[in-house]
């Protein structure tokens, strides 16, 4: 995947550890994410959605999202951590997707990023009162499709 997929993808979304695989960077820091994005920048991607972003200053009640473009422009936005623990099945699809379909849709990264993050939070929260670890997909909808945006921080 390092060497051969990501020379052709337009959009990553990995998570932390998945991000610190790719780029070597152990991201204990914002500013570590931050370099971490830019080394995957480096090797081909041109927008990167980093999820389950978790550094020495996130608070334990929090769990933080970023989005790069290779241009320059990022942002992080933060929500409450859920404790769901095991994570449900599927979040990171669903993630992905949601970003995916915000770009699709003419969004800029700051955007998509408030949106997806205003959805995935709705959703989880569905999840969360559901108490399984099956993502509430059917019982959220209405309210991930019309979530409120979550505003980001430019970076």
């Amino acid at each position: 995947f390092k060497s051969r997929a990501m020379i052709r993808a337009n959009i990553i979304t990995p998570n932390q550890f998945e991000l610190e695989y790719l780029s070597g960077v152990k991201i204990k820091t914002l500013e570590d994410a931050r370099r971490a994005c830019n080394i995957a920048h480096d090797m081909g991607p041109e927008t990167i959605l980093l999820t389950s972003l978790i550094h020495n200053d996130t608070s334990d009640n929090d769990i933080q999202m970023m989005a790069s473009r290779k241009v320059g422009s990022q942002f992080v936005v933060t929500t409450p951590r859920l404790p769901l623990n095991p994570a449900p099945n599927g979040a990171g699809d669903f993630t992905a997707a949601m970003f995916l379909a915000r770009h699709l849709m003419g969004d800029d990264i700051k955007t998509a990023l408030s949106m997806t993050a205003g959805s995935v939070f709705a959703l989880f929260e569905e999840t969360y009162k559901a108490g399984t670890r099956e993502l509430a997909l059917i019982k959220a909808q209405d309210r991930f499709v019309n979530a409120k945006p979550i505003p980001p921080l430019s970076l």
